[in-house]
């Protein structure tokens, strides 16, 4: 985190189109925590846009900690180019602490899985 960082404290994370958040149920902070971070967080989706939400006890984090959010129920939109995510932090009162755009995202196209093997002796 580029500034200390306290309890109530919010990471806003802004997909680009074609992502879907709350598929298959709420988007939510995997394990309600933020790995680098002491304390709970949770998250709320909304358009595209996910908030996550330090509990407002928590220790606050120093400048140039490292942290790891992994957010589940997101789905990745088809293969091709898909824009930048972009983050937004914020403390308790909502007031802004730095912004940031990722590259942009490249979603590569599954691969068909492997053939099973044929058993020695059978027909092909």
């Amino acid at each position: 985190v580029p500034a200390e960082l306290g309890g109530g404290a919010r990471i806003i994370v802004k997909f680009p189109d074609g992502f879907t958040l709350n598929k298959n149920g709420p988007t939510t902070v995997q394990g309600n925590a933020v790995a680098g971070l002491a304390g709970a967080a949770a998250a709320i989706a909304t358009g595209q846009s996910a908030i996550v939400i330090r509990a407002s006890d928590a220790a606050t984090a120093p400048a140039g900690a490292a942290v790891l959010l992994t957010l589940t129920n997101v789905q990745n939109p088809g293969a091709g180019a898909a824009g930048g995510l972009t983050v937004e932090i914020e403390d308790a009162a909502g007031n802004p602490i730095a912004t940031g755009t990722s590259d942009p995202v490249t979603i590569s196209a599954a691969s068909a899985p492997p053939a099973a093997p044929t058993p020695a002796g059978a027909p092909r």
